[in-house]
């Protein structure tokens, strides 16, 4: 590398750590990462690359990387070490593997792929951090760990399998049709309804993804029937104009309800709930789990629609 270089590469490799898109060059670097070793040091990986391949690799990883705020009004960028921090336990005496900062470094500047422990890793730590919840004062950094893992369910699906993620909708030809995918939105959305049912009671301790995201995400036979029969319980609890909305949605603004999830998990899965979700599919349940709990409802006027006796059977899908 030459010396006129080396401040050039240095502010490149500080912007890819922060998450953020750095400028252009045709200067040709190479680079080695290093790890020590009693004393001596070893080298872990070498590459040869110009700014402008690294640029191009990094704004693919920021494209997959970008994450919805709650209501769809900004893209959030999780920076490496909150990604790296969010596969293990939050602990001052928890701390990541350097393989994954070094997994996850390389993938960003590199293009390489994710490992599957990666995103194995981040799914076990969702399941308990769903299922044990959070104070009202630790809701920020709840938050932050729950888009970091997952943005890197993103980023492996991305990089690893080469699917698009820029987009999480149904229009995402990977996701729309996906059984997993759409069992995180209807999970979200029982969710949504159990906490409009006990808003006025002042809420609950605990939810169906409190209770149920680890089964539900691995076994969705077993859990999503009885959910579902919860669901018509607080639909009739809530009542009116807002629980049609819940239970119907509003297709003209491409708001699925309850039923039209159900029905399209029915074309998806050929009539029933899946008996167990793979890895993969348990990956692209969180980002459905994800999608949908940000989505910001349109308001309904009072008195807009009423919850007719006819529309008390939610055609769920049978166990498959």
């Amino acid at each position: 590398m030459e010396a006129r270089d080396s401040l050039t590469v240095r502010d490149f490799l500080s912007r890819v750590w922060a998450s953020t898109v750095p400028g252009s060059d045709l200067a040709t670097f190479h680079g080695a990462i290093l790890s020590k070793s009693k004393g001596r040091f070893a080298v872990r990986s070498w590459h040869t690359e110009t700014l402008s391949d690294a640029e191009k690799n990094i704004r693919r990883w920021l494209a997959a990387l970008a994450m919805p705020a709650p209501g769809f009004e900004e893209s959030l960028f999780t920076p490496i070490p909150t990604l790296a921090a969010c596969t293990v336990r939050r602990s001052k005496e928890t701390r990541p593997l350097a393989t994954t900062y070094l997994s996850l470094f390389e993938a960003a500047l590199f293009g390489s792929p994710l490992p599957q422990k990666l995103l194995s890793a981040a799914l076990t730590r969702q399941s308990l951090e769903v299922a044990k919840g959070c104070a009202r004062k630790d809701r920020p950094d709840f938050e932050e760990r729950l888009v970091a893992r997952t943005a890197l369910a993103k980023l492996y699906f991305e990089l690893t399998k080469g699917s698009s993620m820029s987009d999480i909708s149904d229009a995402n030809p990977t996701l729309g049709s996906d059984a997993g995918y759409l069992c995180g939105r209807l999970l979200a959305l029982l969710d949504k309804i159990h906490s409009e049912a006990h808003r006025e009671s002042g809420g609950t301790n605990t939810s169906p993804a409190n209770r149920s995201y680890a089964a539900a995400s691995t076994t969705p036979a077993l859990i999503f029937p009885q959910l579902c029969k919860l669901a018509r319980y607080h639909l009739n609890k809530i009542g009116g104009g807002w629980a049609y909305c819940l239970e119907h949605g509003y297709p003209d603004q491409g708001f699925d309800g309850l039923a039209a999830l159900c029905a399209k998990l029915q074309n998806t899965t050929e009539g029933g709930f899946p008996r167990t979700l793979s890895l993969e599919k348990q990956g692209r349940f969180s980002i459905g789990f994800y999608y949908d709990r940000c989505r910001k409802w349109p308001k309904t006027e009072k008195g807009q629609h009423e919850l007719s006796p006819t529309d008390g059977a939610i055609q769920q899908p049978r166990e498959n």
